[in-house]
């Protein structure tokens, strides 16, 4: 049987015990980690729009892989998820926001994606959320 461990960042412990959700689930040497979005340590949705937003989901995953013992590198599939917040903006201009930032964060890496607009997110102000799988 396979050993499960969940991985949480420090400063996210309080809340994940509040909402009975890890940051992360690491099963043998895969680590599934829960959407993350951009908000800060305090759960204060970050300002500057869908790429600030993206740089501070991929900071917050990085404390999940981090305290996993992974690396950013070996993402091997990413989740995207764009809010619809009525611009009629096309959502390829949307994603080409989040591809920009991870070119930027992530530039050896090369994962499989998906990406979906949906209608909201967890809070009016939040523009994207991103889940990830990591092979350790």
């Amino acid at each position: 049987m396979a050993k499960v461990e969940y991985v949480i960042p420090p400063e996210r412990e309080e809340f994940c015990k509040q909402i009975g959700f890890a940051e992360g689930v690491k099963v043998g040497n895969m680590l599934y980690i829960a959407g993350q979005v951009g908000w800060d340590e305090n759960s204060k949705v970050v300002p500057g729009g869908i790429r600030e937003q993206t740089r501070r989901a991929f900071k917050n995953m990085k404390a999940v892989i981090d305290k996993a013992g992974g690396s950013m590198d070996n993402i091997v599939q990413l989740m995207i998820f764009v809010a619809d917040k009525g611009t009629g903006k096309p959502l390829m201009e949307e994603f080409n926001e989040f591809f920009a930032v991870k070119k930027e964060l992530l530039p050896n890496a090369m994962p499989c994606g998906t990406g979906v607009r949906v209608k909201e997110l967890a809070l009016p102000e939040l523009l994207i959320e991103i889940q990830a799988i990591v092979a350790l």
